[in-house]
């Protein structure tokens, strides 16, 4: 029987147990922990199947999931100590290995754990992402992210970060800013000169500059900020963002949740809502499940237009996101036990309202969503479509987004109007750009992304054109109505 990578040698490349012991030094009290020290003291775990091919090899055996622990754990460290030490090497050994395998909820938590101590060998290409993640974990996986932002925070920066942060340090040197103050740990992680910044934030005169900084001291380990934000008299966005961030950083603390639990009675609605999102976020709440003899009755049994059968279609998709854990997380209780995401239909009078402040009538598959349901949570790409009495014109709320998009795509001869249709559907990029002046927006703006009606595009039905616009999209996904929109969202969404 072979002998195991922790103590076998190949031409070129030295395994120790040093890998292991740093990963069981992290994972005591899991259930794995045993197994690997038992591994560790025997020093052979048995793979003589495996055959090592340089640093391909040590990858593969690092994601076999049927590889003893001990190996895997070795092959990650080994590779790590060996990367070349350029940009380039190290964010590829990020990418298609460590970033995989440490955040993969599956996988072995003492080789997650490892991949986190490794990632420490890769300095900072790595930290935006240990920062950035909002993926909730077990408290033991966000402790070595921690200790391995905290190494890193002890490591010299490239010449050209260092710059950034010199000048980063001189904006903010006479008072915070949104910009840079709201990405300090995103490009610097805990590099011990920002910490001073951090904690200065958190007595700010500006809430959003104080909720910024407890958010980042939770990145990077540091629960007392938000522990203690939960507790005062502190504005409620404040509040709500350490509720947040809690839920997305814990690293044990028992004070953190004992404020959690405490902000669930908060007086302010939102506050309250966030702290009981953490706490499911965390698995120490349940979540709240569809049930038959609370759903709701006010979508009507009926279809409002039998072209747009928005009523059965709306309610199979309520079901669907109830039943998704990722969104009761953030739902009211009797939202997911009614297994209805809709609101009331909209009143003859608030449509004649809404054409009236639009100066024409609206299409047919959006006038019959309405009568189905003013305004519905959850799904596609935004967050919520909104009532009648807040439609508006895009360029009210996104004037300056729509001048940017003008300035820059808008550029050369405008596509004509037939040019505009003929590329519908199957070009997101070429457009007439000229139409966001005159769009209507219909959606809250989410994660950089917006639904659309552009009325000045309607064909013989009465149908105006529906685009989805996205910072993320090259242009904007376009559609001949509302109910083609909204159907290819919904059957994107399932197919996730």
């Amino acid at each position: 029987m072979g002998r195991s990578l922790a103590t076998q040698r190949w031409p070129g490349t030295r395994v120790s147990t040093h890998w292991a012991e740093v990963a069981l030094a992290r994972a005591r009290g899991t259930g794995e922990a045993t197994s690997l020290s038992r591994a560790i003291s025997a020093e052979a775990v048995g793979i003589g199947s495996y055959r090592m091919d340089g640093k391909q090899g040590l990858q593969n055996v690092a994601r076999d999931r049927s590889a003893p622990t001990l190996d895997r754990v070795a092959a990650i460290g080994e590779l790590a100590q060996a990367v070349e030490p350029t940009v380039a090497t190290r964010a590829r050994l990020w990418q298609d290995l460590l970033c995989e395998i440490l955040f993969d909820e599956t996988d072995n938590e003492v080789v997650r754990i490892a991949a986190a101590d490794a990632a420490a060998a890769l300095g900072g290409v790595v930290v935006n992402n240990l920062c950035g993640s909002t993926s909730p974990d077990k408290p033991e996986i966000r402790r070595a992210i921690v200790a391995t932002l905290q190494e890193i925070g002890q490591q010299p920066l490239t010449e050209h970060m260092e710059a950034r942060l010199h000048e980063d340090m001189a904006k903010l040197e006479d008072g915070l800013t949104q910009l840079p103050f709201v990405n300090l740990t995103l490009s610097f992680g805990a590099d011990q000169r920002i910490i001073p910044l951090l904690h200065r934030g958190v007595s700010d005169s500006q809430p959003e500059i104080r909720a910024s900084a407890v958010l980042q001291l939770t990145r990077i380990g540091d629960m007392a900020p938000s522990t203690h934000a939960l507790t005062s008299n502190q504005d409620a966005d404040v509040r709500a963002t350490a509720a947040e961030a809690i839920g997305y950083y814990w690293t044990g603390e028992p004070e953190a949740i004992s404020a959690l639990q405490d902000a669930t009675g908060d007086n302010d609605p939102k506050v309250a809502k966030a702290a009981k999102a953490a706490l499911r976020r965390l698995r120490l709440s349940k979540i709240p499940k569809p049930r038959r003899d609370r759903w709701s009755v006010t979508v009507p049994t009926m279809e409002i237009d039998p072209r747009f059968p928005w009523s059965e279609l709306l309610r199979r998709r309520s079901l669907e996101l109830c039943g998704d854990d990722a969104f009761a997380l953030t739902q009211d209780d009797v939202v997911i036990e009614s297994g209805w995401t809709g609101s009331e239909p909209a009143a003859e009078d608030e449509l004649r309202d809404l054409e009236r402040r639009l100066g024409r009538n609206l299409p047919p598959s959006y006038r019959s969503f309405l009568k189905t349901t003013n305004g519905y949570v959850g799904g596609g790409s935004v967050q919520r479509i909104r009532t009648a009495l807040e439609v508006k014109p895009f360029v009210d709320d996104e004037g300056e987004w729509v001048d940017i998009w003008l300035d820059t795509a808008g550029e050369g001869t405008p596509l004509t109007v037939a040019e505009h249709v003929a590329t519908r559907g199957h070009d997101v990029v070429n457009a007439r750009w000229q139409l966001l002046s005159e769009a209507i927006q219909v959606s809250d703006t989410y994660d950089g992304a917006v639904y659309l009606l552009c009325p000045t595009v309607a064909d013989d039905e009465g149908e105006w054109e529906a685009w989805l616009f996205a910072t993320w999209l090259p242009g904007a996904a376009r559609f001949s109505s509302w109910w083609d929109l909204l159907t290819e969202e919904y059957q994107t969404w399932q197919a996730r």
